[in-house]
Parts: structure tokens; C-alpha cells; sequence
């Protein structure tokens, strides 16, 4: 028995000791060499490709270095020994791009001149995005709209066409575009596997491809410039991708134009086909061209996407006219019980389509939706139930503790379409000046149901509707504009109506950027119990004698706070404002920072070295708040982040062993 547990013990240790760190370096790498030290790196990612990881290996990529070409990682660690690809040494980080020179544009045998200024070549895909000269050139679906001011090319028929004075090959400098449809692919072999500290460019189709693996973390990535799209999760054949984890991640499409949809720009992260337990977290996803966040079951037989969790994540469109902020579509049973909850989804144009069945969004900022100029039609509701798509089914969802203001159109949409809905809540919005530049004419209108047989019987509960006054009407119910006291007295007719109140929310806000109800505010104990347990800032729900309405709890007051008292642990309270902007010209601070330090002896003058760090999204240090010695009691400091871009920020109170970490979030 010794002798077993002994062989057990050393067979463990051996594996253990084998695990092995890869270098790779493109400029001072050789594929000759082992790569198992910094002076005996690899060089490129065909290398990589072809190399079979143990469990517990660390590939590591050189900052500073780029890396053309396709990487696809097919190892898979164990769940105890996780395999980690990152980066070492100082700089940016490693850079692995799909986007390179065309291939043979320089030639002139390439082109023909298809009619004046539109010349011709044979390209059997769609690039998606080309840059002509160094700078970016917007394509156009339609070959006659290339005019060499706004569009510049156009892809059709396996052929791409180039808007230029002469033959391309002799009067441009450069011609770059996406040379392949994935840069980084994850294959059904990679689980326990994470990445990290990198940065991921390109590709016609996707930056990052995770296909039919589980366990698989992605975090402090930098993803999606230059790409059509960012991240896809989903299945491989019927095997699905399960428990992935991407969180604080930059997803920045960097594309400024003022046209998005079908331009060369898509999804930020698309969760389809297989994509179940997933946990999309803290990542900042900016300027795609359908939707930051969209999770899609393809159609019935395929595997679900269920059971995901997306929270935390700043959500904004400011470059773009096409962009929806989060989205759920899919057959019955097939996108259901995934959990939207404290995302903020800001500057976008286009409304967040909810529908699959039973999905729970709640908790979330939309803020300043704007009908979209490359669309004749309104696009700027808040949310929007369509049951959109043949075989898709929008039932039992529930739309709660929202915060929707000021949108172009109403904050809540049942709209007139394809299946019914049915059976969906919506409860304790904040729904506040919404419908204030309206195409479809719904000035002021906050919620509306339209008058169909696709719309069934759906429940509306203590929601505060408010566009200026306390008896206009607010509510499109069906063909007739009431405002929430008729909207309550209706109820059981078809719609269930109940506690809806329309008053002045008391809404804080700062240029445009912090979202706080006053004690005073007549949604404070006014909403309805539906066993959630966190508000928007990390609050217990309810302090008082109900829930409020909207995303925040008012607190009691705390013990710590005007009494006198001792504190009897550490705590690091939420900033205030958050999340916080506005004006930095008058060089006042923009946030204040909160914390308590308990007595450490018997004695109160005994102090505490005292750290109070603030870092970005990818754990970079931007400040050093506190670096002392404090004594027990309540403290506070202020931040003011003028010379920081908007963002996530984490910032840590550190107290010997003790931490605490809480996020805050910049916008300007």
C-alpha cells in the first residue's frame, strides 16, 4: 500500500515538474530552437500550430511584437493544470493580427478596369474592411453606389472593386485588408485553457473563435480591431462550448464611420449554436456594427444557448449608427434563462431586441439611444419584444429594475410581428424621458403595446414612467394613449397592469454620466419584491420597507456614517458618483472613494499601512490614491481621472493580508 501511494505521489510530482514555459519571439526567435528560455524562443505561429502542450504549460508571446498569420491553439490542460498563453517581457501587448498587404494588389495584370474609375480582381471572399493609403476606406453593398467620396469598394459576384483614378497597382501607396476569417481559433480539444495579455486583430469573419471547447477563460485581451467581428463561443458539430469565461477585455472594432451595419463591421461577442454556462464579465465593447452582445440559437435541433451570464460590461456605439446594445433571439427552449444584469449600454442607435424564453435582464443602464441617420425607420427604443425571426418564440422573459432613459423612442416596445409574446414582466423600470424625438410619433411615450393578435396577455408592475409631468400620456395601450393611472385600471382586460406610478423619478445625473435616485425619490420603497438580491451597486435589496424602483437600493443609513461609531471591520464602499464624468475643466475631483479601517490593538492611535490602488481593465496601475499609515475610522479620498480615457477602473484597499477590490466605471 506504501508503495502505491508512493508510485501515486511521484507519478503527480512528475507530472507537475514537466510542465514546461514556451517563449516566442518574432524578431529574435528561431523555430530550430526548444523555446523553453527567452534566448531559445520560437519564432512563429506555424511553430506553435504544430506543437502539442502538456497540462500545466505556459506559452508566452514577446510585448512589442506582431505576428501576421493564423494561430490556432488545439492542446487542452487538465483541472487541476490549466495550460496559459500570454505575454512576457515589457511594452504593448503581443499583437497577432489577420490583417495584411493584399496579396498582389501592386501587380497591374491584377486589375481591369471595369468602367470609369472602377477597376476590377478576381477575390473569392469578402475582406469585410480595406485600408487604402493607410487609412480605412467604407465599402458599399452596391456596386454603383462606389463613388470615390463616400464609398470607396465594393465586393460581389467573387470580385472586388476598387474606386481609383488609374490602375490601383500604380496609384495607390498600399492596399491592406483581412486576409483570412479567424485570427485566433480555440478548437473542441483546447479545454482548461486560458488566454491572456494579448492583443487579437482581424479576420473577415471573427478575431477569436472558440468552437466546441469548455472551460476556457479569456481576459485582459485586447480583441476585435480591424475585424468584422470580435468573438464567436459555439458548438463544434453537436459537441458545445461550455463554462467559457471572457472578462475584462477591451472589444473596439476601431471603426469611425458613421455608417455601421453591413459596412464591414458585426457583433461584438456573438454567443450561438452550443454556447451554454458561459460568463461574459467586465469588458468594455465599443463601435461593432449589429450588436455588442448577441446571443442566438441558429434554429430548432441545433444546441442551445442557455444558461449564460453577461454583467458588468460598458456597452457604447459612439462611432457607429448601427449598433444594438444586447440581444436574445431563438426557437423554443433554445436561448433561455441567460441573465443580463449591470451592464451599461450608452451613446448606441439601435434598440435591444429581447426575445428565446425565459431571459432575465435586469438590473442594466440604457442611456441615450438615438435613432440611427442610415435608417429611414425608428431604431431607438430602450427595449424591444419582437419575437423576431420565423420559428423564434419571445415568452416568459422578464425585464426588470432597469434604468431606460432618454431615448429618441420608448424605453419599452412590444411591437406588431412575426410570433406572439406572451407572458413576459416587465417590473420596477425606471422608464425616464423616453420618446423624445420619435419617428413613429410617440413624443413623450415611454411604454408601448402594440395593437396585435401576436401580443398576448403580459404583466407590467411597479414601473415608473415619467416624460415632464405627472398626467400625460405615457402608455400606448393597444391603439389609445393613457397615462399609468388608466394604464393600472385597465388591468385584466389583456394587459396586467398593477403599481405603476408616474412621478419624477429624482433621477441624479452629471453630464450625462451618473445614474443615483434621491432619498426623496417616489420610487423608494416602491416596487415590487422579486427575489433579487443586488442592486446595480452591489447594494442588499431592500434596506427599507420594499424594493425601489430602478437599478439602485437606498441604503440605510450606515453605522459608520454621522454616528461616531468604531468600525468594526474594513469595508470599501462604492464610489460616489459612479458611474462618474463630466466636467474636469474646473479641476475639481470627479469621484470620492470611501473606506473603513477597524481598530487593530487595544489601543485607537495604532495604524495600518494603508494601500489604495486604481487600476484599468486589463490590471495596468493608473494611480497610487494611498500609500500610509492610517488609523482606525471612516476615510475617504478623492479621484479625478481627467487624464484617463472612459472605462472600466478596479480600485483595491489593501491592508497587510486584507483586500478589497470594487469597480467604477469613467465616462466622458
Amino acid at each position: 500500500m506504501f508503495r502505491t501511494a508512493f508510485l501515486v505521489a511521484f507519478f503527480v510530482f512528475t507530472i507537475f515538474t514537466n510542465a514546461k514555459t514556451y517563449y516566442v519571439d518574432f524578431t529574435g526567435g528561431n523555430d530550430s530552437y526548444n523555446g523553453t528560455s527567452q534566448e531559445s524562443a520560437w519564432k512563429s505561429l506555424d511553430k506553435v500550430n504544430s506543437f502539442s502542450f502538456q497540462p500545466g504549460d505556459t506559452l508566452l508571446f514577446k510585448r512589442g511584437e506582431i505576428w501576421q498569420g493564423y494561430f490556432e491553439f488545439s492542446s487542452s490542460g487538465s483541472s487541476t493544470d490549466t495550460i496559459i498563453i500570454g505575454s512576457y517581457g515589457t511594452g504593448e501587448f503581443p499583437v497577432i493580427t489577420g490583417r495584411g498587404e493584399y496579396e498582389n494588389w501592386n501587380s497591374p495584370f491584377e486589375w481591369k478596369e471595369f468602367k470609369t474609375n472602377i477597376w476590377e480582381r478576381e477575390q473569392p471572399f469578402n475582406p469585410q474592411r480595406l485600408w487604402i493609403n493607410g487609412k480605412e476606406v467604407l465599402r458599399n453593398e452596391i456596386l454603383d453606389s462606389v463613388d470615390g467620396t463616400r464609398y470607396g469598394w465594393a465586393w460581389e459576384n467573387e470580385k472586388l472593386y476598387v474606386y481609383s483614378n488609374g490602375n490601383p497597382a500604380t496609384t495607390f501607396s498600399s492596399m491592406v485588408t483581412n486576409l483570412i476569417p479567424y485570427t485566433v481559433k480555440i478548437t473542441r480539444t483546447s479545454n482548461y485553457v486560458v488566454l491572456q495579455d494579448i492583443e487579437i486583430q482581424g479576420g473577415y469573419s471573427f478575431a477569436l473563435n472558440i468552437e466546441g471547447c469548455h472551460n476556457t477563460t479569456v481576459r485582459r485581451c485586447k480583441i476585435g480591431a480591424y475585424s468584422r467581428q470580435g468573438i464567436i463561443v459555439w458548438k463544434y458539430g453537436d459537441v458545445p462550448a461550455k463554462e467559457i469565461v471572457i472578462e475584462n477585455c477591451e472589444l473596439d472594432s476601431k471603426f469611425n464611420f458613421s455608417y455601421g451595419k453591413d459596412k464591414g463591421i458585426d457583433d461584438g461577442i456573438l454567443l450561438t449554436a452550443g454556447a451554454q454556462n458561459c460568463v461574459i464579465k467586465n469588458n468594455a465593447i465599443r463601435d461593432f456594427g449589429h450588436c455588442a452582445i448577441y446571443l442566438k440559437s441558429l434554429s430548432p435541433g441545433y444546441p442551445g444557448v442557455m444558461d449564460n451570464k453577461i454583467f458588468g460590461n460598458l456597452i457604447s456605439g459612439e462611432h457607429v449608427t448601427y449598433l444594438h446594445g444586447i440581444g436574445t433571439d431563438g426557437p423554443e427552449g433554445e436561448c433561455s434563462r441567460n441573465e443580463f444584469y449591470d451592464n451599461l449600454i450608452i451613446h448606441t442607435t439601435v434598440r435591444s431586441q429581447i426575445n428565446g424564453d425565459n431571459n432575465w435582464i435586469h438590473h442594466n443602464i440604457v442611456y441615450d439611444v438615438k435613432n440611427a441617420v442610415a435608417r429611414s425607420y425608428s431604431t431607438a427604443q430602450g427595449f424591444d419584444l419582437e419575437c423576431y425571426g420565423d420559428n423564434f418564440v419571445c415568452h416568459d422573459n422578464k425585464i426588470d429594475n432597469n434604468l431606460i432613459m432618454n431615448c429618441d423612442e420608448p424605453g419599452i416596445f412590444f411591437r406588431d410581428s412575426y410570433g406572439p409574446k406572451y407572458n413576459n414582466y416587465v417590473r420596477n423600470n425606471i422608464i425616464l424621458n423616453c420618446g423624445r424625438n420619435s419617428k413613429d410619433g410617440f413624443n413623450g411615450v415611454g411604454i408601448v403595446i402594440q395593437g396585435s393578435n401576436t401580443i398576448l396577455t403580459n404583466f407590467f408592475y411597479n414601473n415608473c414612467v415619467y416624460s415632464g409631468d405627472t398626467v400625460s400620456k405615457v402608455i400606448y395601450e393597444r391603439g389609445k394613449l393613457v397615462n399609468t393611472d388608466e394604464f393600472n385600471s385597465n388591468n385584466g382586460f389583456q394587459d396586467i397592469a398593477k403599481d405603476n406610478i408616474q412621478n419624477d423619478p429624482s433621477v441624479f445625473t452629471f453630464d450625462y454620466s451618473n445614474f443615483y435616485i434621491r432619498d426623496n425619490s417616489p420610487c423608494v420603497d416602491a416596487g415590487l419584491d422579486i427575489g433579487l438580491k443586488f442592486d446595480y451597486y452591489g447594494n442588499k435589496i431592500y434596506s427599507g420597507k420594499a424594493p425601489d424602483i430602478g437599478i439602485q437600493e437606498i441604503q440605510q443609513p450606515d453605522e459608520v456614517v454621522g454616528n461616531g461609531s468604531t468600525p468594526k471591520s474594513f469595508k470599501l464602499y462604492q464610489n460616489y458618483p459612479n458611474p462618474f464624468g463630466g466636467d474636469f475643466s474646473s479641476g475639481k475631483p470627479a469621484t470620492t472613494i470611501r473606506y473603513s479601517i477597524p481598530v487593530v490593538g487595544t489601543a485607537h492611535e495604532l495604524s495600518l499601512q494603508i494601500q489604495l490602488t486604481v487600476y484599468d481593465l486589463l490590471g495596468r496601475k493608473v494611480a497610487t490614491l494611498i500609500n500610509e499609515r492610517q488609523s482606525s475610522g471612516l476615510h475617504s479620498v478623492q479621484f479625478n481621472a481627467k487624464d484617463l480615457p472612459s472605462g472600466f477602473y478596479f480600485y483595491t484597499l489593501r491592508a497587510g493580508n486584507f483586500s478589497l477590490t470594487k469597480k467604477m466605471i469613467l465616462v466622458k
